[in-house]
């Protein structure tokens, strides 16, 4: 089955962005269209990498300012969300094999 080797090789890899975005357009995940957008829109432009999907982003978009704004903090809280739940398949995953 395309979608159990697609995860598994998530887990493999390392958390690969490249894997992982590719399993949650195939369908793997709790995420629409619109939330893998912005989520691969946000590890683009970070270059989010393996590591990265375990911990917390902690970077806005306007890039290096002095202080989030509130609007930062939400954009950021729900990128969080996003994160935890496009890796929370494949973390169980992990854990199980």
């Amino acid at each position: 089955m395309l979608s159990a080797k697609s995860a598994l090789e998530v887990v493999l890899t390392g958390y690969s962005t490249e894997k992982i975005l590719s399993c949650l357009k195939c369908g793997i995940g709790p995420l629409c269209d619109e939330e893998i957008f912005e989520l691969e829109d946000y590890c683009f432009l970070w270059k989010i990498e393996r590591r990265d999907w375990k911990s917390p982003f902690s970077k806005i978009r306007r890039g290096m300012e002095q202080e989030f704004t509130d609007s930062d903090k939400q954009t950021l809280r729900h990128l969080n969300d996003l994160r935890k739940r496009a890796v929370e398949p494949f973390l169980k995953l992990e854990s199980e094999l």
